[in-house]
């Protein structure tokens, strides 16, 4: 049996396929897609047609937390992620939304 539901699947809880998270094992990622015209995408990110370009950042984005943001180009668009690790928002009294 394959479950495609993400991490925070009730049937695979309810059934005991696999135990609850717990906070230290899960992360927070958010994705933003940007639609551009191929030629957008080569102008902005400096690419020869047919080629691409992956961005990964880490220290000021992520606010001090273990975490990582990735930029990367797909012929139309492209998607900006930004990921850090759960139990570290209480501490750094902010929120994901912010």
């Amino acid at each position: 049996m394959l479950l495609a539901d993400g991490i925070n699947s009730p049937l695979a809880s309810k059934t005991g396929f696999r135990p609850e998270p717990k906070p230290h094992q899960v992360a927070l990622a958010v994705k933003e897609v940007i639609e551009l015209s191929e030629g957008q995408i080569q102008e902005r990110f400096n690419v020869e047609p047919g080629n691409g370009v992956t961005i990964e950042i880490i220290g000021e984005v992520t606010k001090g937390m273990n975490g990582v943001s990735v930029i990367y180009t797909n012929r139309k668009f492209y998607p900006s992620v930004s990921g850090q690790i759960y139990p570290i928002w209480p501490n750094i009294k902010s929120s994901p939304t912010r």
